[in-house]
This record gives C-alpha cells, sequence and structure tokens, in this order.
C-alpha cells in the first residue's frame, strides 16, 4: 500500500510539472491565449490528465492531455490508446497530446504516426492545430534510472535455492 501511495505522489507531481512545461510552452506563442488548465478532469467517467483551453488566432481550442511516467514505446502505445478511447467516448473535440519524463525518438515517431502531439519533461514538443504548429527538438538525454539488482545472495532468494538444490 505504501508504494502505491508513493507511486499516486509521484504521478501527481509529474502532472503538476507537465502542466506548468506545456503552460510556459504555449505562453511562448504570440497567437497563443492560454486560458484554464484543468488537471484530473473525468468526463462521462473517463479521465484526462490535463485538459487545457486556449484561443489560438481568435479561435477556441481545446488540448486533451494523457501523462505516462514512462515514456518508452509500450507505455506511449497505451496511453495513445487511452487518450483516442477517452475522446471517443466522451464526444469531446480536443487535440490529443502524449506527455511524458522523456520520449525516446522512436516514442516520438509513434504519436506523429498516429497524429498526436507530444511533449516530454526534456523540452521536447510537438503540437500541431487550427493552424499552429509548435515543434522543439532537444539534444539532451536525461541519464537512465539506476535500479537495484536482485542478488541470489539475499535471504528469502537464498531459502528458496536451497530447498530447491536440497531436495529435487
Amino acid at each position: 500500500m505504501l508504494k502505491m501511495a508513493s507511486s499516486l505522489k509521484e504521478m501527481r507531481a509529474i502532472e503538476a510539472e507537465a502542466a506548468d512545461a506545456l503552460a510556459s510552452i504555449l505562453a511562448a506563442i504570440p497567437i497563443v491565449t492560454v486560458g484554464k488548465i484543468e488537471r484530473n478532469v473525468v468526463r462521462d467517467s473517463r479521465e484526462l490528465d490535463i485538459v487545457v483551453h486556449l484561443t489560438a488566432a481568435h479561435k477556441p481550442q481545446v488540448l486533451a492531455c494523457e501523462v505516462k511516467r514512462h515514456g518508452q514505446p509500450r507505455y506511449v502505445r497505451d496511453g495513445l490508446l487511452t487518450l483516442k478511447n477517452t475522446l471517443q467516448h466522451t464526444g469531446m473535440r480536443a487535440t490529443p497530446v502524449f506527455i511524458a519524463p522523456y520520449l525516446s525518438p522512436e516514442a516520438r515517431l509513434i504519436c506523429q504516426e498516429n497524429s498526436v502531439g507530444y511533449m516530454d519533461l526534456q523540452g521536447n514538443v510537438r503540437l500541431e492545430f487550427d493552424g499552429v504548429f509548435i515543434e522543439r527538438l532537444v539534444a539532451d538525454k536525461p541519464a537512465p534510472d539506476r535500479r537495484e539488482i536482485n542478488s541470489l545472495f539475499w535471504p528469502k532468494t537464498a531459502q528458496v535455492l536451497k530447498t530447491l538444490l536440497c531436495d529435487p
């Protein structure tokens, strides 16, 4: 239970950072005026992580964003499917955007092939809606996550190995 609570806090922190980053990117565009930014919006029992209401060239626009903790291609495919199903189910007319801490070139290509905008927290962005096109690529990559290596000699693992080897 404790691990789940900490991962929820981590996810909420990523969503907050993503909302701030998206707002700052959109604010830099002269013809775009950012209106309301909503987080964790529930419509027809479906949840959208971030919904941005804005005006681009005097026309109202909505960006519906799916935020994931990882930007690996399998998570991107899952997120795109979730996002498109949510938009289709709710009937909401919005531009879909996928957001993650880092998106590899392969993950960005998956978003492009599915006509979904993307943004990562490293600075890579591609958004296209109603005459507005934003694309920025950054050469920096984040340091890879270090995971703890499981040891064969941990107490529980050693007990299992001992049982298996002593009494086959």
